[in-house]
């Protein structure tokens, strides 16, 4: 199976749409900044697109998405709301962490670090025994989160990456690409609204990047 990764679409649905026109499969993992500090309302054209491609998208928010966007999401037929979450899709168990630790320009969405914690711990409780999938928007930190500043990933995520398979996360635009950290493949697609994205092999567990 050949899923979609998207991250940081920033509200560019036309370049969504045209990363969508170079896909050929049903599944999309969204890693969250769909809107531009909003409006939520997007998240309805979003759908309408989803629905046109007969995709179906695993999402989180990000931090410039505003906290409502949940609710958009849960309402919404072609998105399923990860943030806080977790499903199942065939031989993965996948989790959500959406909105991003704190950042010095106060963004709509943004969790202290042990808010993530305890979102984490909550999954923990149930140990992931099958392949598992963190859909986050903050990476870990030090790990594909290296801005001008330093390093500005989740400090909770990168605590507990070892438990997840593969974290699959954006926010940081300036270092999309792919690291194996011990059993643990960290991938930041880069910004949708650029043209960049990510196709994943389900079956063989690899990454490939893109842009069109």
């Amino acid at each position: 199976m050949k899923i979609l990764l998207i991250t940081d679409i920033h509200g560019n649905l036309k370049k969504f749409r045209e990363i969508l026109n170079n896909y050929e499969g049903e599944l999309i993992f969204i890693s969250g900044d769909i809107t531009n500090f909003g409006p939520s309302s997007l998240i309805e054209e979003l759908d309408e697109i989803l629905a046109d491609h007969s995709c179906i998208a695993y999402s989180v928010p990000g931090n410039c998405d505003q906290k409502d966007i949940v609710g958009y999401m849960k309402r919404a037929r072609n998105i399923i709301n990860l943030h806080g979450t977790k499903t199942t899709l065939g031989e993965f168990d996948i989790y959500g962490v959406g909105g991003s630790n704190p950042t010095p320009f106060q963004t709509p969405f943004e969790l202290r670090e042990d808010e993530i914690e305890i979102l984490i711990k909550k999954f923990l409780i149930d140990h992931p025994t099958r392949k598992s999938i963190l859909i986050s928007h903050a990476p870990p930190h030090g790990i594909l989160d290296r801005v001008p500043a330093g390093h500005v990933g989740s400090r909770s995520i990168k605590m507990h990456m070892g438990v997840f398979d593969i974290i699959i996360c954006g926010h940081i635009h300036e270092q999309p690409g792919i690291k194996k950290i011990n059993n643990t493949l960290v991938v930041n697609p880069g910004p949708a609204l650029m043209g960049y994205y990510g196709i994943m092999d389900s079956d063989s567990v690899t990454v490939e990047l893109k842009k069109v």
